[in-house]
C-alpha cells in the first residue's frame, strides 16, 4: 500500500496526500458523494442501504487504503513505526466542499432498471449513467425481455391476474393505479422528476392495504419497502424523511395511518427532487435526492386537498364484513409466490418497459400537476400494454379531499343566480349562506356547516372572514372578486369565466 508520513507534514498536505490515495483505490467505486457528503453502500442484516461516512467510517476506508507511518528520529538515527490515520486529517477531508473524482451517487437499486435510453442495466455495482448502485442480494434469474406480443401479453397477466389478481380493487383505476405502481421502480430512471403518493385505503381493516404495498414491492427489493409511522408533529416528519431518504431505500411505506394524514413536510418532499435538511445531531446540512416510491395506507384515509393533488388512489373494498377471513385465492401465501417467481416478475416489467421504447414512447393521456414526467411516461406504458383506467380516480380523490368544495359550489350557483355580476356584500350573500339569518326569515343555509357563532352577528363576521380568504378563488368557473368596500363593508362580486349549463 502507498506510505503516507504523518511526521512534520501540514494537515493540508496529509489531507491532500489521503484523498489522493483515496481516489486511485476506488474502482470499483466502494466510496461515494452522495447528498454532498461521502458515503459508501452497505448490505448490513442483508438491506442494502447507504450510510453517509462518519469519522470512524472514514477512517476504516483510509487504513484500508495507505499505510500510516510517524518517522521518530534519536541518537542512532531515524525509524519509523505504524501510525494510524490522524484526527484532524479525517476531520479535513470530511470537512472538503466539494469532493471531486468520486462518482456521485442517486440511490442503491436491488434489480435490474431500464436506463433512459432504453437499455436494460443488468451489471451489479455502480453505473456511472444513471448513477445507481445495483446491489444483487441473491440469485435472480432474468429472462427474455424482448418485447414480442406474446411476451407482452404474459407480463401482463402475470402482474395483472397473478401477483394482483385477488386484490379486490374497488373499480379499473385502482386497479391500473396498482399495475402502475409494480412497474415504476423499474422505470424509475427514466423519470426526472418526483413521482406522487400511492395511497391504499379501504372501508374496512384486513382488505388487503399493507399487502399491495408490500407485493408491489417486492419484484423490485425482496426486502419489501422500508416502513414509517405518521409523525405526531412537523419536527418528527421531517426527521423521519430526512432519515429514510439518507439510506437511499427504494420504497417507503407510511403504514396504517389513524388519523387525516396532513403534514407540510411529507407535501414539500413529495413535490421536490432533493430534499435539504440539518443532519441529525449536526450543525450541518444535506441535501439528498428524492428518488424514494412513497406509499401509505389506512382505512378510508383521509387527506388534505394539498395531499390530494400530490397523490394516485388505490382503493379496495371486498364487500365483505371480515374481510380477513376470505379464502380461495389463485396464490396463498401471495408474498412466497411473489419471492418464488421474483425472476419471472422482474421480467415482466423490463418488457412492458421495453415494449414502449419500441413502439416510440408516446406519452400517457392522463396528467397531473406537479407530476407531469410521472404521468407523461407510466401513463405511455400502461396505454402500450392495453391497461386502461390509470389515474381516471383523481377527481374523485380531490373532492373527497375537500368536503367544503361542494358547499362553495352551490353557494356560489345560488349567488350568481340571484345576483350574476352584481357587487353584493355580506348583507345580501347571508341569507344564501345562513340557514337563520334573522328571527322572521328562512335562509337557504347553503355554507351553515362553515358559520359557527351562536348569534347571527357571530355567523356574518364568520361569513366575512371566508369570503376575504376566497379572494381571487375560482369556484364553479367564478371568480370571487374583490370589488372594494361600500359603506365601509367589504364588497364582491363574480366574474364568469365561461359559459355555465343552462345560461
Amino acid at each position: 500500500l502507498p506510505v503516507i508520513i504523518t511526521t512534520n507534514s501540514l494537515i493540508r498536505e496529509i489531507s491532500d496526500a489521503s484523498y489522493s490515495v483515496l481516489l486511485a483505490a476506488n474502482d470499483p467505486p466502494q466510496v461515494f458523494q452522495y447528498g454532498g457528503a461521502l458515503a459508501r453502500v452497505t448490505a448490513g442484516g442483508g438491506r442494502a442501504s447507504i450510510q453517509l461516512l462518519d469519522p470512524p467510517m472514514l477512517r476504516h476506508r483510509l487504513e484500508r487504503v495507505a499505510n500510516y507511518m510517524s518517522v521518530r528520529t534519536t541518537d542512532t538515527g531515524q525509524y519509523a513505526r505504524a501510525a494510524s490515520a490522524p484526527e484532524k486529517v479525517v476531520a479535513d477531508i470530511l470537512a472538503y466542499p466539494e469532493y471531486p473524482g468520486l462518482p456521485d451517487l442517486r440511490g442503491v437499486v436491488t434489480a435490474p432498471i431500464v436506463a433512459p435510453g432504453g437499455q436494460v442495466r443488468i451489471e451489479p455495482g455502480y453505473d456511472a449513467a444513471t448513477g445507481l448502485y445495483y446491489h444483487v442480494g441473491g440469485p435472480l434469474e432474468v429472462g427474455d425481455t424482448a418485447p414480442t406480443p406474446e411476451r407482452v401479453a404474459w407480463a401482463v397477466g402475470l402482474i395483472l391476474g397473478d401477483l394482483l389478481g385477488d386484490f379486490p380493487f374497488k373499480d379499473g383505476a385502482s386497479r391500473a393505479n396498482a399495475f402502475a405502481l409494480v412497474n415504476l421502480p423499474f422505470a424509475r430512471a427514466l423519470i426526472d422528476a418526483p413521482t406522487p403518493l400511492h395511497i391504499a385505503t379501504a372501508p374496512t381493516p384486513g382488505t388487503g392495504k399493507t399487502l399491495v404495498a408490500r407485493v408491489a414491492t417486492l419484484p423490485f427489493n425482496p426486502d419489501g419497502p422500508a416502513v414509517m409511522t405518521a409523525g405526531q408533529d412537523e419536527d418528527e416528519w421531517r426527521k423521519r424523511i430526512t432519515a429514510l431518504l439518507s439510506g437511499g431505500t427504494s420504497h417507503l411505506l407510511i403504514d396504517n395511518v389513524k388519523s387525516a394524514l396532513v403534514s407540510g413536510s411529507l407535501a414539500a418532499v413529495l413535490s421536490a427532487p432533493h430534499w435539504t435538511d440539518r443532519i441529525l445531531g449536526k450543525n450541518q446540512t444535506i441535501t439528498l435526492p428524492n428518488r424514494a416510491i412513497w406509499m401509505v395506507t389506512g382505512n378510508n384515509l383521509a387527506v388534505d386537498t394539498e395531499m390530494a393533488r400530490r397523490s394516485v388512489w388505490i382503493h379496495l373494498d371486498s364487500n365483505a364484513e371480515r374481510p380477513w377471513t376470505r379464502s380461495g385465492f389463485k396464490h396463498a401465501p401471495l408474498q412466497e409466490w411473489a419471492l418464488e417467481h421474483r425472476g419471472d416478475l422482474v421480467t415482466a416489467a423490463l418488457i412492458l418497459i421495453r415494449h414502449w421504447f419500441n413502439i416510440g414512447c408516446p406519452p400517457g393521456r392522463q396528467t397531473i400537476g406537479g407530476f407531469e414526467a410521472y404521468a407523461r411516461i407510466m401513463g405511455g406504458i400502461l396505454d402500450a400494454a392495453g391497461i386502461d383506467g390509470f389515474m381516471d380516480n383523481a377527481a374523485e380523490l380531490y373532492e373527497q379531499s375537500d368536503p367544503e368544495a361542494a358547499l362553495w359550489a352551490a353557494f356560489v350557483g345560488e349567488w350568481w343566480s340571484q345576483f350574476q355580476d352584481k357587487p353584493v356584500g355580506v348583507k345580501e350573500l347571508f341569507p344564501l349562506a345562513d340557514s337563520e339569518p334573522s328571527d322572521d326569515v328562512n335562509g337557504l343555509g347553503l355554507l351553515d356547516a362553515m358559520l359557527t357563532g351562536h348569534s347571527a352577528r357571530a355567523r356574518k363576521n364568520r361569513l366575512g372572514r371566508i369570503l376575504a380568504e376566497k379572494k381571487d378563488t375560482v369556484v364553479e368557473r367564478f371568480k370571487i372578486q374583490d370589488m372594494g368596500t361600500r359603506k365601509r363593508a367589504s364588497t364582491y362580486s363574480l366574474l364568469s369565466l365561461g359559459k355555465v349549463e343552462g345560461e
